[in-house]
């Protein structure tokens, strides 16, 4: 009988697609927690979020088409396995990530369009979040969100500005003017292609409704232009976010009250003229950025910068070649001056034929006003920028060690005290640019790998508060630390979607 059965089940007919070719998977178990989400967790636990109190997030989570392209798997990500740079690959571990740490607010950079539409937005919904999109050109695919808690804010108003478009400038004089001058600078701010998004909520009590005394937070979520040779752009376009958020303050109308955050993507360091005039209210005119931004030119083609990315002085050589020319300049430092006269027998006399033959190629417009032997640290910058082309990434450094042991001998190139041959020199590249904002910057500093071996600090959640005083700082998430990211191979990897990490911190709102 049981044998019989067997036997009349197996011929009674054949299930739809039996005889359709089994395709093979192979189950692997889920990948284990990134070292620092796990201290973030027991960070979490040991540390409930007060109820005045909400959890912020930013985060740029790595475009696809970014992951996709070829040039980056070889160059940025060679030491990434392929197969963990594939959005089906990251956005689990992204979305897993984000829940367990229960933002309040969260916003993110490098969104494209398909994965916030797909994946994103449906999930955050199923969490009690609602999100806005914002491209970053009209004919992009990829842009910035912002994501927040129902229960917690209610949305007032939203907006988007468009850092590249003229028609915004215009409503800044100062940098209007400063894109009039310099037809350089214009074409960059057009074709950066970087926007923010800035959104007012209301801050809902524990009912769900809007307090009879209001609290309101407004939140900026931004991604500055990425270019590192272009630290005058990202001035230009963090005050221009800056003013637009002392704009939304004074709305709040007389007696308003409530938070103020400004997060995301610099691409920008602490001591950068942006981040300078962010924390310190203010940005010089003489701010070494402007003197380095000066001679940037924007390319075209992504293969035109591509082949050139190479040829970029790295953070190491930046900190060099400025200490070389403050050992030459003296006490007047970034202020002071070069003999190009000097410069050019010196080199001529080492052997430096590549070095020399740069000299002509340094842009004009950082040439001296008339005729003079003196240089400023704004064409220093361009000729070594020009030095690095023309000998390639490899022989540089011995060019930039021949010119430290040049420095070591204080009177080689430096201009003789009085002389006439310093008159005309360009010394004033910028302008003092401020802002009334008392913003302070939170979370440890946190590193963002492009390279799997080095790391650079370039995401920031600023706090500040108006119509009320700051209330004090909660504890402070831990940090991840170059060790820990050795660990992992360097970002992105198996167990961390991104080249950056989020950062998280908890702010205390004004008291309801």
């Amino acid at each position: 009988g049981g044998g019989g059965g067997g036997g009349g089940g197996a011929g009674k007919g054949k299930k739809k697609g039996a005889d359709a070719p089994v395709q093979k998977l192979a189950v692997e178990p889920t990948p284990p927690l990134c070292p620092l989400q796990a201290l973030r967790l027991a960070h979490i636990a040991a540390n409930p979020l007060p109820p005045s109190a909400i959890r912020v997030c930013s985060y740029n989570i790595l475009c696809d088409q970014f992951c996709d392209a070829e040039w980056a798997r070889q160059n940025l990500y060679a030491h990434c396995d392929r197969r963990w740079l594939d959005v089906e690959y990251r956005v689990p571990l992204l979305l897993r990530e984000l829940q367990a740490y229960l933002p309040t607010l969260i916003c993110l950079q490098e969104v494209e369009k398909r994965t916030w539409d797909t994946f994103l937005l449906p999930r955050f919904q199923t969490w009690g979040m609602d999100g806005w999109f914002s491209l970053k050109t009209k004919g992009s695919t990829w842009g910035c969100a912002i994501v927040w808690r129902q229960d917690r804010l209610a949305l007032r108003s939203s907006e988007t500005q468009y850092l590249y478009d003229q028609t915004e400038w215009q409503k800044y004089p100062v940098v209007a003017e400063l894109c009039a001058a310099d037809s350089e600078v214009y074409a960059s701010m057009k074709a950066c292609g970087t926007i923010a998004q800035f959104a007012v909520f209301d801050v809902l009590g524990s009912d769900g409704a809007v307090p009879e005394t209001r609290s309101t937070l407004i939140a900026g979520n931004y991604h500055l232009f990425g270019n590192p040779e272009a630290p005058q752009i990202r001035i230009f376009q963090m005050a221009m976010m800056l003013w637009k958020m002392e704009a939304l303050v004074g709305s709040a109308g007389e007696g308003g009250r409530g938070k103020l955050l400004l997060c995301g993507d610099a691409n920008a360091e602490l001591g950068s003229g942006a981040l300078d005039l962010a924390l310190n209210r203010k940005v010089e005119a003489s701010h070494v950025d402007f003197a380095e931004g000066l001679s940037f030119k924007n390319l075209a083609t992504r293969g035109a910068r591509e082949s050139l990315w190479n040829c970029k002085l790295s953070p190491e050589e930046m900190a060099a070649q400025e200490a070389v020319f403050k050992s030459v300049a003296g006490a007047e430092g970034i202020r002071g001056s070069l003999d190009f006269k000097k410069l050019e027998r010196r080199l001529a006399d080492a052997g430096l034929s590549a070095a020399l033959a740069a000299l002509a190629d340094v842009d004009e417009r950082v040439q001296p006003a008339e005729e003079s032997h003196g240089r400023s640290y704004a064409w220093w910058f361009a000729w070594l920028k020009a030095v690095k082309v023309a000998t390639g990434p490899e022989a540089f450094p011995e060019t930039l060690r021949a010119l430290e042991a040049m420095a070591c001998d204080a009177g080689c190139l430096r201009m003789s005290d009085g002389a006439e041959a310093g008159r005309g020199v360009l010394h004033s590249w910028g302008k003092e640019l401020s802002h009334s904002l008392e913003l302070s910057k939170r979370c440890d500093d946190v590193p963002a790998s492009y390279w799997g071996a080095s790391g650079s600090l370039v995401d920031f959640v600023l706090e500040g508060s108006f119509g009320t005083a700051n209330p004090p700082p909660l504890p402070t998430f831990p940090s991840f630390s170059p060790d820990a990211m050795h660990l992992t191979g360097g970002l992105p990897s198996q167990v961390c979607p991104s080249d950056h990490i989020p950062l998280l911190a908890d702010i205390l709102l004004p008291s309801q």
